[in-house]
């Protein structure tokens, strides 16, 4: 892992000194009489002087039906590396409200939001944008990038604009053009849940790719161009139930790490009795 790299990561376990949580108006956890809240406890747009050194901010829009037009400026929170809050903020992001030191933005809920076009955020590696839509050059220098792909074309030709991604995640991805997409990437990681693909036939063009979790991809059925992976250690499958062949994964000799859960039992039983003991370092079929 090169420098650029591990700067990019946040630490999953960051303890709850480092991690805080901000609350919406619309929150029964908020309250305009109260004084602070309790704990790593924020009220909306409220920086306490014990927050300053957070890492990890989360706005929690549980309760909110509406996003406020007023976004908290977070400038003063000067070690701040990560940030979660709800897809409806894109829109809402201000030039200069978010630390320099910030790396990971992950946006969740479903609601649709376009990042504003002016705004550039260089030193962002980690980007959890869901339906957010968003061009290369507001987040230039990406390594991990998580998205909704469905049937928009220029989200496809978007992953073509980032050579040096080493993690992504996808969902609904509904054709094999995706890999054509990503092929001249740096690869190591992928992720793929739901869509409509039926095979992984022009996955062979990933020759990096160390790690591969599906899950949910309910109608793929044909696995066999895995084996042309060979860099592949790693091999995740979950609610892959359509699969009924699994004798692919008896070719691939470099797999150190296998687990299959909740797929179809007869393929998974066979597979079990086909597989050399010892020949899979961490193997868990379910």
């Amino acid at each position: 892992m090169d420098i650029a790299e591990k700067d990019c990561l946040v630490n999953p376990e960051l303890t709850s000194e480092t991690t805080w949580t901000m609350y919406l108006p619309a929150s029964p956890k908020w309250s305009k009489k109260s004084g602070d809240l309790p704990g790593n406890r924020l009220k909306w747009g409220q920086i306490r002087e014990d927050a300053v050194n957070a890492s990890k901010l989360i706005i929690d829009d549980e309760y909110a039906d509406e996003i406020p037009d007023d976004f908290p400026g977070l400038a003063n929170l000067l070690q701040l590396r990560a940030l979660e809050l709800d897809a409806g903020f894109a829109k809402k992001i201000k030039p200069g409200c978010l630390p320099a030191s910030l790396k990971q933005l992950l946006f969740t809920g479903d609601r649709k939001a376009s990042w504003p076009k002016a705004i550039v955020l260089e030193n962002i590696c980690h980007l959890g944008a869901g339906s957010v839509k968003f061009s290369a050059s507001n987040f230039p220098y990406l390594r991990r990038l998580g998205m909704h792909l469905g049937t928009d074309r220029n989200r496809l030709e978007l992953l073509g604009s980032y050579s040096e991604l080493m993690q992504l995640g996808l969902t609904a991805v509904n054709d094999n053009e995706v890999f054509t997409a990503i092929a001249s990437n740096k690869l190591q990681g992928l992720g793929l849940s739901g869509g409509k693909l039926i095979s992984l036939n022009s996955i062979r063009r990933l020759e990096n790719l160390s790690e591969l979790t599906l899950s949910f991809m309910t109608g793929l059925q044909d696995i066999t161009a895995l084996s042309q992976l060979p860099n592949l250690r790693k091999l995740h499958l979950s609610h892959c139930k359509n699969i009924r062949d699994f004798s692919a994964i008896l070719q691939m000799e470099q797999l150190q790490d296998l687990t299959l859960y909740d797929c179809n039992a007869d393929a998974v039983s066979k597979l079990r009795s086909q597989i050399t003991e010892g020949s899979i370092a961490n193997l868990f079929l379910a």
